[in-house]
């Protein structure tokens, strides 16, 4: 759930930021671009996933030991720098994002507009399916019932904060997370060094 919850969120946020500006623009018809793109990044993350399993999936006795160690030492690493580039970069994210779209804006290129959508979607897409992975390997199962919730507790999020129906601290939620997504690093380096 947290996994999916802050991934999620994530694109949210940069969704929901590309649609206002395109709102503010009066872009709206590019709407149906931003659709397509995260649609694109959904799909891509998933057939990557798919990849990624089926390649390197179906080890047995010591291989397998040293994969998902593997595994969970890369998912605890990437959590890592994703927790140190939040915290360096949050700031100055929504400003480089409105930037972005509103040159995209006028130069009249949408295909920028959708790569910048399908690319932050694409990032978190992968970054899920590998923390998911190792989620499902230090647990032993995965529980695909958790990681839906939390990507449906995302989008309802993200639709209350930008339709305005309600103020939330992104500070604070982003704080909230990391410390949860730091436990959960710390207890797959615990994993990873086991494995």
């Amino acid at each position: 759930f947290i996994i999916t919850f802050r991934e999620t969120s994530e694109i949210s946020l940069v969704v929901g930021i590309v649609m206002s500006i395109l709102a503010q623009s009066d872009q709206k018809a590019l709407y149906r671009l931003v659709a397509y793109a995260v649609v694109a990044g959904i799909a891509l993350s998933i057939a990557l996933g798919a990849v990624f399993e089926w390649y390197l999936g179906g080890f047995e006795g010591r291989a397998e030991e040293i994969y998902e160690g593997v595994v969970m030492l890369v998912a605890a690493g990437l959590i890592s720098w994703m927790i140190l580039w939040m915290m360096r970069w949050s700031r100055m994210l929504a400003t480089h994002i409105r930037s972005q779209v509103k040159n995209h804006l006028e130069t009249g290129s949408q295909i920028g507009i959708f790569i910048l959508v399908l690319s932050s979607v694409l990032r978190d897409g992968i970054e899920t399916v590998l923390l998911m992975k190792a989620a499902a390997l230090q647990a032993g199962n995965s529980n695909l019932l958790g990681a839906l919730f939390g990507v449906l507790a995302a989008v309802v999020l993200g639709l209350i904060i930008f339709r305005g129906l309600k103020k939330i601290s992104m500070k604070r939620f982003f704080t909230v997370t990391t410390v949860l997504l730091i436990l959960f690093a710390a207890g797959l380096l615990s994993s990873a060094v086991h494995e």
